[in-house]
This record gives structure tokens, sequence and C-alpha cells, in this order.
């Protein structure tokens, strides 16, 4: 059952993955055309912000991987494109080569950051759950407290009578008292077993099982 369960999320992450690199490669072919169509070859400068925007951006949102390949593939289109000589992997000048180096230091820089933001952020996340899980739990002891000791104290009450003056009761009182501790019972045996419910839950031993229900009749049950 684990195997299958894990499977699908391997699958998911597998797809994610894929899909920074296509988005990355996606980017530096966009940034390839914007630096065409608006500055054409030869204008290095101003093209190599629109490659480091490239970098930078799936840095930012797809991490270290995506990010060093779309410094690669812009330093490629870079070379190849808009440094001397045109359509031609030959760079003459070495500040070229300096922009390829800094498009792949900001790629590394960049995720790096972005993977401590969002580490940290996880982080964060899991404390305030936390902190809200502590805090249901102590509202639900508290209320679960609370529905024991209620039908507790009048099973002890009526038990107490019955005990001590039984006896002398007129029939009609002890039927009362004793349909009393029946019906108080029986309410303690459901609010335990709605407390074991609730810890398999809680431990994960009930597996939620999910269908397609129709919008009227979850209406229905709820009102």
């Amino acid at each position: 059952r684990g195997t299958g369960m894990a499977a699908p999320g391997r699958l998911a992450r597998f797809g994610r993955t894929v899909g920074g690199y296509l988005v990355a490669t996606g980017l530096v072919g966009l940034a390839c055309v914007v630096g065409w169509v608006l500055f054409g070859p030869g204008d290095t400068a101003d093209v190599g912000m629109i490659f480091l925007l490239a970098v930078v951006v799936a840095a930012l949102r797809y991490g270290s991987g995506p990010s060093l390949l779309a410094a690669a593939l812009s330093g490629a289109g870079f070379a190849f494109f808009f440094a001397p000589p045109i359509f031609r992997f030959s760079i003459s000048d070495l500040t070229h080569i300096v922009t390829f180096l800094v498009l792949v230091g900001v790629a590394v820089v960049v995720s790096e950051l972005a993977r401590r933001v969002r580490v940290r952020e996880r982080e964060s996340e899991a404390r305030r759950l936390e902190v809200e899980r502590e805090h249901l739990r102590g509202t639900l002891l508290g209320a679960v407290s609370h529905d024991l000791r209620t039908p507790l104290a009048s099973i002890m009450g009526a038990a107490s009578a019955l005990a001590t003056d039984g006896d002398g009761m007129p029939p009609a009182t002890r039927t009362e008292l004793a349909r009393s501790i029946q019906h108080e019972a029986e309410r303690l045996n459901r609010r335990v077993r709605e407390l074991l419910d609730m810890t398999r839950l809680e431990s994960g031993a009930v597996t939620v099982r999910k269908e397609w229900e129709a919008v009227e009749d979850v209406v229905g049950a709820a009102l």
C-alpha cells in the first residue's frame, strides 16, 4: 500500500522538476526573442540584463537545477546571437566571458537564497501549525473532560441515592434513577467511542475514502 501511495507523489515531483527545466528553457528563448527585437545583435550590455532577468526568475521559482540550465542556455544564446561574431560560438571579447560567469554565479547565489527562504517559510508554517494543534488539543481535552464528567456525575449521584436509600424509595423513583443511570451510561459510552475514533484518526489507523457526491445531497445532509 505504501508503494502505491508513494508512486503518485514521485510522479508529481518528477513532473514539477521537468516542468521547471522546460520553463527555464522557455524563459531563455523568450529573452533571446525580446533581446533581438528590442536591441538586436551587438548590444551586449542591455541584452545581458534580459538574460540575467531570465536566470533570476528561474532561480527564484524553480531552484538551482533549472536556474543553472537557464544560465548555461543564456550564455550559449548570448554568445551565438549577440556577441561578435554573430551566429558562431566564438567569443572574442573577454567581457563576454565575464558576462557568462556572472550569469552562472547569479544562478547559484539566487537559487541558494531562494532555497533558504523556502526552508524558513516551511519551518515557520510548521511551527504555526504546531501551535494551532496544541491549542486545538487543549480545547478538545477541555470539551472531552466536560462531556465525560457530566454523565459520570449523574451516574454517581443516582447510584449513590439508590445505594443509601433505595429500600425506602417509591418504586417509581427507583425506576427513574435506574433509567437515569442507563441513559447517562449510554451517553458516556458514546463519548468514549467518539474519543477512541478521534484517536484512531489522529494516529492514521483510519484511511479516508473519498467519493464524488451530488451537491444537493451534501447541502441536504448539512442542513
